[in-house]
Protein backbone atom coordinates (compact mmCIF):
# COMPACT_ATOMS: atom_id res chain seq x y z
CA UNK A 1 0.00 0.00 0.00
CA UNK A 2 2.58 2.56 1.12
CA UNK A 3 5.92 1.05 0.41
CA UNK A 4 9.24 1.40 -1.29
CA UNK A 5 12.16 3.66 -0.54
CA UNK A 6 13.01 7.15 -1.69
CA UNK A 7 15.39 7.58 -4.59
CA UNK A 8 18.94 8.29 -3.61
CA UNK A 9 18.86 6.74 -0.14
CA UNK A 10 22.07 5.37 1.34
CA UNK A 11 22.49 1.60 0.81
CA UNK A 12 22.58 0.92 4.54
CA UNK A 13 19.19 2.55 4.91
CA UNK A 14 17.75 1.04 1.73
CA UNK A 15 18.35 -2.45 3.10
CA UNK A 16 15.85 -1.88 5.92
CA UNK A 17 13.78 -5.09 5.87
CA UNK A 18 10.43 -4.88 4.15
CA UNK A 19 9.13 -7.22 6.83
CA UNK A 20 9.59 -4.52 9.47
CA UNK A 21 7.55 -2.07 7.46
CA UNK A 22 4.75 -4.59 7.05
CA UNK A 23 4.87 -5.25 10.78
CA UNK A 24 4.49 -1.50 11.35
CA UNK A 25 1.46 -1.32 9.09
CA UNK A 26 -0.23 -4.31 10.69
CA UNK A 27 0.52 -2.97 14.17
CA UNK A 28 -1.03 0.40 13.27
CA UNK A 29 -4.20 -1.30 12.04
CA UNK A 30 -4.34 -3.49 15.14
CA UNK A 31 -3.94 -0.46 17.39
CA UNK A 32 -6.76 1.33 15.59
CA UNK A 33 -9.03 -1.66 16.08
CA UNK A 34 -8.09 -2.02 19.76
CA UNK A 35 -8.78 1.67 20.47
CA UNK A 36 -12.03 2.11 18.54
CA UNK A 37 -13.73 -1.30 18.52
CA UNK A 38 -15.64 -0.61 21.79
CA UNK A 39 -17.56 2.21 20.12
CA UNK A 40 -18.76 0.27 17.09
CA UNK A 41 -22.05 -0.81 18.60
CA UNK A 42 -22.92 2.58 20.07
CA UNK A 43 -25.72 5.01 19.32
CA UNK A 44 -26.06 7.92 16.93
CA UNK A 45 -25.62 11.33 18.57
CA UNK A 46 -26.09 15.02 17.81
CA UNK A 47 -25.55 15.88 14.12
CA UNK A 48 -25.71 12.20 13.14
CA UNK A 49 -29.48 12.59 13.12
CA UNK A 50 -29.79 15.55 10.76
CA UNK A 51 -26.82 14.57 8.58
CA UNK A 52 -27.67 10.87 8.25
CA UNK A 53 -30.89 9.56 9.78
CA UNK A 54 -33.16 12.44 8.76
CA UNK A 55 -31.45 13.56 5.54
CA UNK A 56 -33.84 13.06 2.59
CA UNK A 57 -31.04 12.25 0.13
CA UNK A 58 -29.75 9.49 2.43
CA UNK A 59 -33.14 7.85 2.77
CA UNK A 60 -33.95 8.10 -0.94
CA UNK A 61 -30.44 7.40 -2.31
CA UNK A 62 -30.54 10.63 -4.31
CA UNK A 63 -27.84 13.16 -5.13
CA UNK A 64 -26.80 15.36 -2.16
CA UNK A 65 -27.84 19.04 -2.32
CA UNK A 66 -24.27 20.38 -2.07
CA UNK A 67 -21.18 19.71 -4.15
CA UNK A 68 -18.83 20.07 -1.20
CA UNK A 69 -19.17 17.00 1.03
CA UNK A 70 -21.26 15.26 -1.65
CA UNK A 71 -19.13 12.09 -1.79
CA UNK A 72 -19.39 11.52 1.94
CA UNK A 73 -23.13 12.24 1.85
CA UNK A 74 -23.42 9.71 -0.96
CA UNK A 75 -21.50 7.15 1.09
CA UNK A 76 -24.09 7.52 3.87
CA UNK A 77 -26.89 6.98 1.35
CA UNK A 78 -25.23 3.93 -0.20
CA UNK A 79 -24.63 2.36 3.22
CA UNK A 80 -28.25 2.91 4.18
CA UNK A 81 -29.50 1.38 0.94
CA UNK A 82 -27.11 -1.58 1.12
CA UNK A 83 -27.96 -2.41 4.73
CA UNK A 84 -31.66 -1.62 4.41
CA UNK A 85 -31.58 0.61 7.47
CA UNK A 86 -29.43 2.47 9.94
CA UNK A 87 -27.04 0.47 12.09
CA UNK A 88 -24.45 2.60 13.85
CA UNK A 89 -21.95 -0.26 13.78
CA UNK A 90 -21.99 -0.37 9.97
CA UNK A 91 -21.36 3.35 9.65
CA UNK A 92 -18.65 3.36 12.29
CA UNK A 93 -16.87 0.43 10.69
CA UNK A 94 -16.34 2.42 7.51
CA UNK A 95 -15.14 5.38 9.57
CA UNK A 96 -12.67 3.08 11.29
CA UNK A 97 -11.36 1.74 7.98
CA UNK A 98 -10.90 5.27 6.62
CA UNK A 99 -9.11 6.24 9.84
CA UNK A 100 -6.75 3.27 9.51
CA UNK A 101 -6.02 4.20 5.89
CA UNK A 102 -5.29 7.79 6.92
CA UNK A 103 -2.88 6.53 9.59
CA UNK A 104 -1.07 4.43 6.97
CA UNK A 105 -0.70 7.42 4.67
CA UNK A 106 0.66 9.43 7.59
CA UNK A 107 3.17 6.65 8.18
CA UNK A 108 4.21 6.79 4.54
CA UNK A 109 4.49 10.60 4.47
CA UNK A 110 6.66 10.78 7.60
CA UNK A 111 8.92 7.88 6.58
CA UNK A 112 9.54 9.16 3.06
CA UNK A 113 10.12 12.68 4.34
CA UNK A 114 12.85 11.47 6.70
CA UNK A 115 14.46 9.51 3.86
CA UNK A 116 14.75 12.50 1.53
CA UNK A 117 18.18 13.62 0.38
CA UNK A 118 19.61 16.24 2.68
CA UNK A 119 17.95 14.97 5.86
CA UNK A 120 20.30 14.31 8.82
CA UNK A 121 21.70 10.80 8.98
CA UNK A 122 20.17 10.08 12.38
CA UNK A 123 16.71 10.97 11.01
CA UNK A 124 17.18 8.80 7.95
CA UNK A 125 18.32 5.91 10.08
CA UNK A 126 15.27 6.21 12.30
CA UNK A 127 12.80 6.89 9.47
CA UNK A 128 10.65 3.76 9.79
CA UNK A 129 10.55 3.79 13.60
CA UNK A 130 9.81 7.53 13.74
CA UNK A 131 6.99 7.15 11.22
CA UNK A 132 5.64 4.15 13.12
CA UNK A 133 5.63 5.99 16.44
CA UNK A 134 4.02 9.07 14.89
CA UNK A 135 1.24 7.08 13.25
CA UNK A 136 0.62 5.05 16.41
CA UNK A 137 0.34 8.12 18.66
CA UNK A 138 -1.87 9.92 16.18
CA UNK A 139 -4.19 7.00 15.41
CA UNK A 140 -5.03 6.07 19.03
CA UNK A 141 -5.06 9.55 20.56
CA UNK A 142 -8.25 10.25 22.56
CA UNK A 143 -8.98 13.39 20.54
CA UNK A 144 -9.63 11.15 17.54
CA UNK A 145 -12.62 9.53 19.27
CA UNK A 146 -14.61 12.70 18.51
CA UNK A 147 -14.03 12.20 14.79
CA UNK A 148 -13.95 8.43 14.23
CA UNK A 149 -16.79 7.37 16.53
CA UNK A 150 -18.88 10.47 15.89
CA UNK A 151 -20.26 9.08 12.64
CA UNK A 152 -21.01 12.29 10.74
CA UNK A 153 -17.39 13.39 11.09
CA UNK A 154 -16.55 11.04 8.27
CA UNK A 155 -16.32 14.40 6.50
CA UNK A 156 -13.17 15.26 8.48
CA UNK A 157 -11.63 11.81 8.14
CA UNK A 158 -12.19 11.60 4.38
CA UNK A 159 -10.84 15.11 3.76
CA UNK A 160 -7.74 14.36 5.84
CA UNK A 161 -7.24 11.08 3.98
CA UNK A 162 -7.37 12.92 0.66
CA UNK A 163 -4.98 15.63 1.84
CA UNK A 164 -2.40 13.08 3.01
CA UNK A 165 -2.88 11.05 -0.17
CA UNK A 166 -2.22 14.19 -2.25
CA UNK A 167 0.92 14.96 -0.23
CA UNK A 168 2.10 11.35 -0.42
CA UNK A 169 1.66 11.28 -4.20
CA UNK A 170 3.62 14.52 -4.49
CA UNK A 171 6.47 13.06 -2.43
CA UNK A 172 6.50 9.99 -4.68
CA UNK A 173 6.63 12.24 -7.75
CA UNK A 174 9.86 13.86 -6.56
CA UNK A 175 11.69 10.52 -6.70
CA UNK A 176 9.90 9.01 -9.69
CA UNK A 177 11.13 8.73 -13.28
CA UNK A 178 7.57 9.59 -14.32
CA UNK A 179 6.62 12.43 -11.93
CA UNK A 180 3.65 13.60 -13.98
CA UNK A 181 1.70 10.42 -13.21
CA UNK A 182 2.08 10.88 -9.47
CA UNK A 183 1.17 14.56 -9.76
CA UNK A 184 -2.02 13.65 -11.57
CA UNK A 185 -2.84 11.32 -8.67
CA UNK A 186 -2.11 14.16 -6.26
CA UNK A 187 -4.44 16.55 -8.08
CA UNK A 188 -7.19 13.93 -8.27
CA UNK A 189 -6.89 13.29 -4.54
CA UNK A 190 -7.33 17.00 -3.92
CA UNK A 191 -10.45 17.16 -6.09
CA UNK A 192 -11.90 14.02 -4.49
CA UNK A 193 -11.35 15.68 -1.13
CA UNK A 194 -13.68 18.45 -2.25
CA UNK A 195 -16.47 15.89 -1.94
CA UNK A 196 -15.46 15.32 1.69
CA UNK A 197 -15.04 18.69 3.40
CA UNK A 198 -13.96 22.25 2.67
CA UNK A 199 -10.78 21.80 4.74
CA UNK A 200 -9.24 20.27 1.60
CA UNK A 201 -8.59 23.82 0.36
CA UNK A 202 -5.51 23.75 2.61
CA UNK A 203 -3.95 20.91 0.57
CA UNK A 204 -2.24 23.01 -2.17
CA UNK A 205 -0.77 25.36 0.43
CA UNK A 206 0.49 22.54 2.66
CA UNK A 207 2.07 20.77 -0.31
CA UNK A 208 3.63 24.04 -1.55
CA UNK A 209 5.15 24.63 1.90
CA UNK A 210 6.48 21.07 1.90
CA UNK A 211 7.89 21.55 -1.59
CA UNK A 212 9.59 24.78 -0.56
CA UNK A 213 11.18 23.40 2.60
CA UNK A 214 11.99 19.78 1.74
CA UNK A 215 12.18 19.41 -2.03
CA UNK A 216 12.73 22.59 -4.01
CA UNK A 217 14.57 24.47 -1.27
CA UNK A 218 13.61 27.72 -2.94
CA UNK A 219 10.72 29.63 -4.51
CA UNK A 220 11.99 29.25 -8.05
CA UNK A 221 11.64 25.48 -8.01
CA UNK A 222 8.16 25.73 -6.54
CA UNK A 223 7.08 28.18 -9.22
CA UNK A 224 8.27 25.80 -11.90
CA UNK A 225 5.42 23.51 -10.84
CA UNK A 226 2.82 26.29 -11.10
CA UNK A 227 0.52 24.31 -13.39
CA UNK A 228 0.39 21.50 -10.84
CA UNK A 229 -0.55 23.91 -8.06
CA UNK A 230 -3.04 25.76 -10.27
CA UNK A 231 -4.83 22.46 -10.99
CA UNK A 232 -5.22 21.84 -7.25
CA UNK A 233 -6.17 25.41 -6.42
CA UNK A 234 -8.95 25.26 -8.99
CA UNK A 235 -10.81 23.17 -6.41
CA UNK A 236 -11.08 26.34 -4.33
CA UNK A 237 -13.68 27.81 -6.69
CA UNK A 238 -16.53 25.35 -6.02
CA UNK A 239 -15.54 25.02 -2.34
CA UNK A 240 -15.68 28.76 -1.69
CA UNK A 241 -18.81 29.15 -3.79
CA UNK A 242 -20.50 26.51 -1.67
CA UNK A 243 -19.50 28.27 1.56
CA UNK A 244 -20.75 31.63 0.31
CA UNK A 245 -24.06 30.16 -0.88
CA UNK A 246 -24.84 28.90 2.61
CA UNK A 247 -24.76 32.47 3.88
CA UNK A 248 -26.76 34.15 1.16
CA UNK A 249 -30.50 34.61 1.13
CA UNK A 250 -32.37 33.18 -1.79
CA UNK A 251 -29.84 30.53 -2.80
CA UNK A 252 -31.27 27.80 -0.62
CA UNK A 253 -34.29 29.77 0.58
CA UNK A 254 -32.86 30.03 4.09
CA UNK A 255 -31.17 32.99 5.80
CA UNK A 256 -28.40 32.07 8.22
CA UNK A 257 -28.33 33.98 11.48
CA UNK A 258 -24.69 33.60 12.68
CA UNK A 259 -24.01 33.07 16.35
CA UNK A 260 -20.75 35.07 16.26
CA UNK A 261 -19.39 37.92 14.21
CA UNK A 262 -16.19 37.30 12.27
CA UNK A 263 -14.28 39.45 14.78
CA UNK A 264 -15.66 37.60 17.81
CA UNK A 265 -14.87 34.28 16.21
CA UNK A 266 -11.30 35.26 15.30
CA UNK A 267 -10.50 36.75 18.71
CA UNK A 268 -11.84 33.64 20.47
CA UNK A 269 -9.84 31.12 18.45
CA UNK A 270 -6.43 31.63 20.17
CA UNK A 271 -7.95 30.47 23.46
CA UNK A 272 -9.58 27.53 21.70
CA UNK A 273 -6.28 26.56 20.03
CA UNK A 274 -4.47 26.66 23.37
CA UNK A 275 -7.10 24.32 24.78
CA UNK A 276 -6.64 22.01 21.80
CA UNK A 277 -2.90 21.92 22.50
CA UNK A 278 -3.48 21.27 26.18
CA UNK A 279 -5.65 18.27 25.30
CA UNK A 280 -2.92 16.92 22.99
CA UNK A 281 -0.57 16.47 25.93
CA UNK A 282 -3.14 15.99 28.71
CA UNK A 283 -6.19 14.48 26.97
CA UNK A 284 -8.67 14.70 29.81
CA UNK A 285 -11.48 15.55 30.16
CA UNK A 286 -12.79 15.19 26.62
CA UNK A 287 -16.44 15.67 25.67
CA UNK A 288 -18.35 16.20 22.46
CA UNK A 289 -20.23 19.43 23.15
CA UNK A 290 -18.23 22.22 24.84
CA UNK A 291 -20.40 25.28 24.16
CA UNK A 292 -17.16 27.29 24.31
CA UNK A 293 -17.93 30.94 25.16
CA UNK A 294 -16.70 33.86 23.08
CA UNK A 295 -13.66 35.62 24.51
CA UNK A 296 -14.55 38.84 26.31
CA UNK A 297 -12.16 41.48 27.63
CA UNK A 298 -8.42 41.95 27.36
CA UNK A 299 -7.56 39.16 29.82
CA UNK A 300 -9.34 36.53 27.73
CA UNK A 301 -8.17 37.86 24.38
CA UNK A 302 -4.63 39.25 24.66
CA UNK A 303 -2.58 36.49 26.40
CA UNK A 304 -3.83 33.66 24.13
CA UNK A 305 -3.47 35.89 21.06
CA UNK A 306 0.13 36.73 21.99
CA UNK A 307 1.01 33.06 22.60
CA UNK A 308 -0.64 31.69 19.46
CA UNK A 309 0.36 34.67 17.34
CA UNK A 310 3.97 34.28 18.43
CA UNK A 311 4.04 30.66 17.32
CA UNK A 312 2.40 31.58 14.01
CA UNK A 313 4.90 34.40 13.37
CA UNK A 314 7.79 32.06 14.19
CA UNK A 315 6.41 29.52 11.72
CA UNK A 316 6.05 32.08 8.94
CA UNK A 317 9.55 33.42 9.63
CA UNK A 318 10.93 29.88 9.47
CA UNK A 319 9.12 29.33 6.17
CA UNK A 320 10.64 32.48 4.70
CA UNK A 321 14.10 31.46 5.92
CA UNK A 322 13.59 27.89 4.60
CA UNK A 323 13.81 26.24 8.02
CA UNK A 324 12.40 22.72 7.79
CA UNK A 325 11.13 22.74 11.36
CA UNK A 326 8.65 25.43 10.29
CA UNK A 327 6.57 22.91 8.32
CA UNK A 328 4.65 21.42 11.29
CA UNK A 329 3.74 24.91 12.51
CA UNK A 330 2.68 26.12 9.08
CA UNK A 331 0.73 22.93 8.33
CA UNK A 332 -1.01 23.10 11.72
CA UNK A 333 -2.37 26.59 11.10
CA UNK A 334 -3.16 26.01 7.42
CA UNK A 335 -5.30 22.94 8.12
CA UNK A 336 -7.07 24.63 11.03
CA UNK A 337 -7.64 27.87 9.13
CA UNK A 338 -10.93 26.96 7.36
CA UNK A 339 -12.64 26.25 10.70
CA UNK A 340 -10.60 28.31 13.17
CA UNK A 341 -9.98 31.73 11.68
CA UNK A 342 -12.36 34.40 10.38
CA UNK A 343 -15.22 32.29 8.99
CA UNK A 344 -17.73 32.22 11.88
CA UNK A 345 -19.17 28.76 12.42
CA UNK A 346 -21.89 27.86 14.92
CA UNK A 347 -19.43 26.35 17.40
CA UNK A 348 -16.18 27.96 18.48
CA UNK A 349 -14.73 24.59 19.43
CA UNK A 350 -15.15 21.03 18.23
CA UNK A 351 -12.42 18.45 18.75
CA UNK A 352 -12.84 16.80 15.35
CA UNK A 353 -11.21 19.90 13.86
CA UNK A 354 -7.95 18.71 15.42
CA UNK A 355 -8.10 15.39 13.58
CA UNK A 356 -5.25 16.06 11.11
CA UNK A 357 -3.58 19.06 12.80
CA UNK A 358 -2.85 16.68 15.67
CA UNK A 359 -0.24 15.00 13.45
CA UNK A 360 1.64 18.29 13.07
CA UNK A 361 1.94 18.50 16.86
CA UNK A 362 2.92 14.87 17.49
CA UNK A 363 5.29 14.28 14.58
CA UNK A 364 8.21 16.51 15.74
CA UNK A 365 8.21 14.94 19.20
CA UNK A 366 7.99 11.40 17.81
CA UNK A 367 10.78 12.01 15.29
CA UNK A 368 13.04 13.55 17.94
CA UNK A 369 12.49 10.60 20.29
CA UNK A 370 13.11 8.04 17.54
CA UNK A 371 16.28 9.84 16.41
CA UNK A 372 17.72 9.75 19.93
CA UNK A 373 16.95 6.06 20.21
CA UNK A 374 18.66 5.40 16.86
CA UNK A 375 21.98 6.93 17.94
CA UNK A 376 24.85 4.37 17.88
CA UNK A 377 25.60 4.99 21.54
CA UNK A 378 21.97 4.86 22.67
CA UNK A 379 22.32 1.47 24.36
CA UNK A 380 20.16 1.30 27.46
CA UNK A 381 18.57 4.63 26.52
CA UNK A 382 17.06 2.95 23.45
CA UNK A 383 15.37 0.36 25.64
CA UNK A 384 14.02 3.01 28.00
CA UNK A 385 12.74 5.14 25.12
CA UNK A 386 10.92 2.23 23.52
CA UNK A 387 9.46 1.17 26.85
CA UNK A 388 8.28 4.71 27.59
CA UNK A 389 6.85 5.07 24.09
CA UNK A 390 4.98 1.80 24.43
CA UNK A 391 3.53 2.90 27.77
CA UNK A 392 2.37 6.21 26.26
CA UNK A 393 0.67 4.45 23.35
CA UNK A 394 -1.01 1.94 25.67
CA UNK A 395 -2.17 4.72 27.98
CA UNK A 396 -3.64 6.74 25.13
CA UNK A 397 -5.30 3.62 23.75
CA UNK A 398 -6.89 2.87 27.13
CA UNK A 399 -8.30 6.41 27.42
CA UNK A 400 -9.63 6.25 23.86
CA UNK A 401 -11.33 2.92 24.53
CA UNK A 402 -13.04 4.45 27.56
CA UNK A 403 -14.26 7.44 25.56
CA UNK A 404 -15.56 5.18 22.80
CA UNK A 405 -17.41 3.06 25.35
CA UNK A 406 -19.49 6.13 26.24
CA UNK A 407 -21.21 5.94 22.85
CA UNK A 408 -22.96 2.73 23.93
CA UNK A 409 -25.49 4.64 26.06
CA UNK A 410 -26.99 7.99 25.15
CA UNK A 411 -27.87 8.76 28.74
CA UNK A 412 -24.38 8.00 30.05
CA UNK A 413 -22.81 9.85 27.13
CA UNK A 414 -24.70 13.09 27.80
CA UNK A 415 -24.55 12.77 31.60
CA UNK A 416 -20.77 12.89 31.47
CA UNK A 417 -20.83 15.77 28.99
CA UNK A 418 -23.13 17.80 31.23
CA UNK A 419 -21.12 16.96 34.36
CA UNK A 420 -17.98 18.39 32.73
CA UNK A 421 -19.62 21.26 30.82
CA UNK A 422 -22.80 22.24 32.72
CA UNK A 423 -23.51 25.20 30.40
CA UNK A 424 -23.55 23.03 27.26
CA UNK A 425 -27.24 23.69 26.59
CA UNK A 426 -27.44 21.40 23.59
CA UNK A 427 -25.98 18.49 25.58
CA UNK A 428 -28.27 19.17 28.53
CA UNK A 429 -31.36 19.15 26.32
CA UNK A 430 -30.22 15.90 24.72
CA UNK A 431 -29.65 14.39 28.17
CA UNK A 432 -33.11 15.42 29.37
CA UNK A 433 -34.86 13.81 26.40
CA UNK A 434 -32.71 10.66 26.69
CA UNK A 435 -33.81 10.39 30.34
CA UNK A 436 -37.45 10.73 29.28
CA UNK A 437 -36.99 7.92 26.78
CA UNK A 438 -35.51 5.78 29.51
CA UNK A 439 -38.62 6.34 31.63
CA UNK A 440 -36.78 8.71 33.98
CA UNK A 441 -38.79 11.88 33.41
CA UNK A 442 -38.44 12.98 37.02
CA UNK A 443 -34.70 13.28 36.44
CA UNK A 444 -35.15 15.05 33.11
CA UNK A 445 -37.41 17.91 34.22
CA UNK A 446 -34.75 19.78 36.26
CA UNK A 447 -32.47 19.77 33.21
CA UNK A 448 -35.16 21.40 31.07
CA UNK A 449 -35.71 23.97 33.83
CA UNK A 450 -31.97 24.63 34.13
CA UNK A 451 -31.68 25.52 30.45
CA UNK A 452 -34.75 27.77 30.53
CA UNK A 453 -33.40 29.64 33.56
CA UNK A 454 -29.77 29.97 32.53
CA UNK A 455 -30.00 30.49 28.76
CA UNK A 456 -30.86 34.12 29.45
CA UNK A 457 -29.29 35.48 26.29
CA UNK A 458 -32.64 34.91 24.59
CA UNK A 459 -35.55 36.97 25.82
CA UNK A 460 -39.27 36.46 25.26
CA UNK A 461 -41.23 38.40 22.66
CA UNK A 462 -44.00 40.48 24.22
CA UNK A 463 -45.90 40.67 20.92
CA UNK A 464 -45.68 38.66 17.69
CA UNK A 465 -42.94 40.04 15.44
CA UNK A 466 -43.39 40.24 11.66
CA UNK A 467 -43.04 36.87 10.00
CA UNK A 468 -39.72 36.70 8.13
CA UNK A 469 -39.98 36.47 4.33
CA UNK A 470 -37.98 33.23 4.28
CA UNK A 471 -36.85 30.68 6.89
CA UNK A 472 -34.12 31.80 9.29
CA UNK A 473 -31.52 29.28 10.40
CA UNK A 474 -30.55 29.85 14.04
CA UNK A 475 -27.34 28.37 15.45
CA UNK A 476 -28.29 25.31 17.49
CA UNK A 477 -25.68 26.23 20.11
CA UNK A 478 -27.23 29.65 20.71
CA UNK A 479 -29.04 30.43 23.94
CA UNK A 480 -32.13 31.38 21.94
CA UNK A 481 -32.30 27.97 20.33
CA UNK A 482 -31.48 26.20 23.61
CA UNK A 483 -34.25 27.94 25.55
CA UNK A 484 -36.78 27.34 22.79
CA UNK A 485 -35.84 23.67 22.47
CA UNK A 486 -35.94 23.11 26.22
CA UNK A 487 -39.45 24.57 26.46
CA UNK A 488 -40.66 22.63 23.42
CA UNK A 489 -39.26 19.36 24.79
CA UNK A 490 -40.59 20.14 28.25
CA UNK A 491 -44.06 20.49 26.79
CA UNK A 492 -43.80 17.06 25.22
CA UNK A 493 -42.57 15.59 28.51
CA UNK A 494 -45.51 17.12 30.38
CA UNK A 495 -47.95 15.56 27.92
CA UNK A 496 -46.36 12.19 28.65
CA UNK A 497 -46.85 12.85 32.37
CA UNK A 498 -50.51 13.69 31.85
CA UNK A 499 -49.97 17.36 32.79
CA UNK A 500 -51.52 18.96 29.73
CA UNK A 501 -52.02 22.39 31.29
CA UNK A 502 -48.29 22.56 32.06
CA UNK A 503 -47.57 21.36 28.52
CA UNK A 504 -49.66 24.23 27.13
CA UNK A 505 -47.71 26.67 29.31
CA UNK A 506 -44.36 25.30 28.10
CA UNK A 507 -45.38 25.45 24.43
CA UNK A 508 -46.82 28.96 24.81
CA UNK A 509 -43.53 30.25 26.22
CA UNK A 510 -41.60 28.34 23.53
CA UNK A 511 -43.58 30.29 20.93
CA UNK A 512 -42.60 33.50 22.66
CA UNK A 513 -39.01 32.59 21.82
CA UNK A 514 -39.67 31.20 18.30
CA UNK A 515 -43.09 32.60 17.31
CA UNK A 516 -43.25 30.82 13.96
CA UNK A 517 -42.20 27.30 14.94
CA UNK A 518 -44.87 25.43 13.01
CA UNK A 519 -44.49 22.11 14.81
CA UNK A 520 -45.03 23.67 18.25
CA UNK A 521 -47.93 25.71 16.87
CA UNK A 522 -49.47 22.48 15.64
CA UNK A 523 -48.92 20.72 18.96
CA UNK A 524 -50.43 23.54 21.02
CA UNK A 525 -53.33 23.95 18.61
CA UNK A 526 -54.08 20.21 18.78
CA UNK A 527 -53.98 20.34 22.58
CA UNK A 528 -56.46 23.22 22.67
CA UNK A 529 -58.84 21.40 20.36
CA UNK A 530 -58.51 18.29 22.49
CA UNK A 531 -59.47 20.34 25.54
CA UNK A 532 -62.72 21.47 23.87
CA UNK A 533 -61.86 24.58 21.88
CA UNK A 534 -63.92 24.53 18.64
CA UNK A 535 -61.81 23.96 15.53
CA UNK A 536 -62.77 27.30 13.88
CA UNK A 537 -61.73 29.17 17.04
CA UNK A 538 -58.49 27.27 17.65
CA UNK A 539 -56.17 29.74 15.92
CA UNK A 540 -57.67 32.73 17.71
CA UNK A 541 -57.52 30.93 21.07
CA UNK A 542 -53.93 29.88 20.42
CA UNK A 543 -52.92 33.49 19.74
CA UNK A 544 -54.65 34.60 22.93
CA UNK A 545 -53.00 31.84 24.92
CA UNK A 546 -49.50 32.70 23.69
CA UNK A 547 -49.63 36.50 23.73
CA UNK A 548 -52.16 37.30 26.46
CA UNK A 549 -52.08 34.52 29.07
CA UNK A 550 -49.21 32.08 28.39
CA UNK A 551 -49.32 30.73 31.91
CA UNK A 552 -47.09 30.82 34.99
CA UNK A 553 -43.56 30.07 33.79
CA UNK A 554 -42.09 30.27 37.30
CA UNK A 555 -44.68 27.81 38.52
CA UNK A 556 -43.80 25.46 35.67
CA UNK A 557 -40.12 25.61 36.55
CA UNK A 558 -40.86 25.05 40.25
CA UNK A 559 -42.85 21.98 39.29
CA UNK A 560 -39.82 20.69 37.37
CA UNK A 561 -37.59 21.21 40.40
CA UNK A 562 -40.02 19.66 42.87
CA UNK A 563 -41.25 16.77 40.74
CA UNK A 564 -38.60 14.44 42.12
CA UNK A 565 -39.69 10.85 41.78
CA UNK A 566 -43.41 11.62 41.75
CA UNK A 567 -43.80 11.19 38.00
CA UNK A 568 -42.61 8.65 35.53
CA UNK A 569 -43.12 8.72 31.79
CA UNK A 570 -45.20 5.66 30.88
CA UNK A 571 -43.80 5.17 27.41
CA UNK A 572 -41.01 7.64 26.70
CA UNK A 573 -40.92 10.05 23.84
CA UNK A 574 -41.46 7.51 21.06
CA UNK A 575 -39.72 7.28 17.74
CA UNK A 576 -40.96 10.62 16.39
CA UNK A 577 -39.63 12.54 19.39
CA UNK A 578 -36.48 10.46 19.41
CA UNK A 579 -35.50 11.98 16.07
CA UNK A 580 -36.25 15.48 17.33
CA UNK A 581 -34.50 15.29 20.65
CA UNK A 582 -30.93 15.59 19.54
CA UNK A 583 -30.99 19.35 19.04
CA UNK A 584 -28.66 18.99 16.11
CA UNK A 585 -30.75 20.43 13.32
CA UNK A 586 -31.22 24.13 12.67
CA UNK A 587 -34.10 25.91 14.33
CA UNK A 588 -36.12 27.44 11.53
CA UNK A 589 -39.05 29.77 11.93
CA UNK A 590 -41.06 27.57 9.60
CA UNK A 591 -40.16 24.22 11.06
CA UNK A 592 -39.43 24.12 14.77
CA UNK A 593 -38.93 20.85 16.63
CA UNK A 594 -40.43 17.63 15.36
CA UNK A 595 -42.74 17.08 18.28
Amino acid sequence: MIDGMAHGVEPSVRRSPEMIRWFHRLAIMAAVWAAFAPGLGGVFVLDDYTVILEAPHVRSLSLPPRMARSLVDLSFAVQHAAAGGFRAADFRMLNLLLHAATALFLYGVVRRTLLLDGMPGKCRGAASNAAFFTALLWSVHPIQSRAVTYVCQRYEIAASLCLLAALYAFIRSTASRNPSGWRVVSVLACWVGLGAKEVIIAAPLVIAAYDLLFVGRGWRTVLQRRLYYAAMMAAWIPALADLVSLRRAGVSGVVTEPMFTATEYLLSQPGVILHYLRLVFAPWPIVLDYNWPAARGLVEIVPPAVAVGGVLIAGVAGLIRLRRMALPVVAFFLILAPSSSILPLDDLMFLHRMYLPLAAVLAPAAVAAAARCAAPDAGFRRVLCRLAGGCVVLGLCAVTRGLNNEFRSETAFWERNVAIRPSAWRARNALAVALCEDGRSEEALPHFAYVVRHATGAGFFAAPPPRPPCPVRVADQSERYARYRALANLGTACVGLGRKELAATAWAWALRVEPYADAVIGSLRGLLVEEGVPEPDADRDLSRRVWSCPGDLDGLLRFCDEAGGAWRSPSGFGERRRRAKHDSGPAEHTAGPDM
